[in-house]
């Protein structure tokens, strides 16, 4: 991303921080622990201090989003236990309208992220199409509530892929999800590979035509070979790649829950 706008998101989401805890000491010293212990920086309490006098003033104005994704990452986090902790009596409505100005500032500076409330609380995930993302990443996080190992794999591939990192181990827990999802929809314990006539055989029951499931087998034993020649068996997974194998696997999930 362009350092202009990530400059942009920063200061617009600091500025919804800064609505959030405002003066109150107790936010103050709160916050200051909770983000100080994500950034490991040591935490003093102190007492009659206003937010732009503060450390945590300081330490927030430090972390520099734009020298590399992992501080990107950070912020979300930070971002992400602010969304969660920041509870009124009235409705809880300074908890929406925070998410609603951090929602705000990722459409407005361009951010390739998107802030969820899920069953966990509000959580960060990547976002690349809109089109894409709510109809094969956010519809399938929801729509995977029933299957709890599956979604847990691939929430944890979307975090790996929001912080920039681990390519291979993104590609591997698609995988996974895919597989522990089969393993619970189809009722056995058959490994990813195995699955194939049993998954030919449903896709038919449900009056699939035989061009679809031709294409689905096909696609899910490339989708397996990529896997063993990039991720199991060596380390050469490519990070342009991954959005559209993040998709291709919501594909799967979407048409296999769809039919049932």
């Amino acid at each position: 991303m362009r350092k202009e706008s990530l400059k942009a998101f920063k200061n617009r989401t600091l500025s919804a921080i800064v609505s959030v805890i405002g003066n109150d000491r107790y936010d103050i010293n709160y916050y200051s622990r909770e983000i100080f212990d994500l950034v490991a920086y040591p935490f003093v309490d102190k007492i009659n201090l206003s937010f732009v006098n503060s450390d945590l003033n300081a330490v927030l104005k430090a972390i520099d989003i734009e020298e590399s994704k992992s501080n990107l990452y950070i912020w979300l986090q930070i971002l992400e236990l602010i969304a969660n902790s920041c509870y009124s009596s009235d409705d809880n409505c300074k908890q929406i309208w925070f998410v609603r100005d951090i929602a705000s500032a990722l459409k407005l500076s361009g951010v390739n992220a998107v802030i969820c409330s899920t069953s966990s609380g509000y959580k960060f995930y990547p976002a690349s199409e809109r089109f894409l993302d709510e109809k094969l990443v956010i519809d399938i996080l929801n729509w995977l509530s029933k299957y709890d190992k599956a979604k847990e794999q691939f929430e944890k591939a979307l975090q790996l892929t929001l912080k920039g990192q681990n390519c291979r181990q993104v590609v591997d827990c698609l995988r996974l999800s895919l597989e522990l999802f089969l393993k619970q929809y189809l009722n056995n314990s058959k490994s990813l590979e195995n699955q194939h006539d049993i998954l030919g055989k449903k896709l038919s029951e449900k009056n699939i035509s035989v061009e679809v499931r031709n294409m689905f087998i096909k696609l899910l034993d490339y989708y397996e070979k990529y896997n063993n020649e990039h991720a199991k068996h060596d380390d050469s997974t490519n990070e342009e790649e991954l959005d559209f194998l993040i998709y291709l696997t919501g594909n799967f999930l979407r048409l296999l829950i769809k039919i049932k």
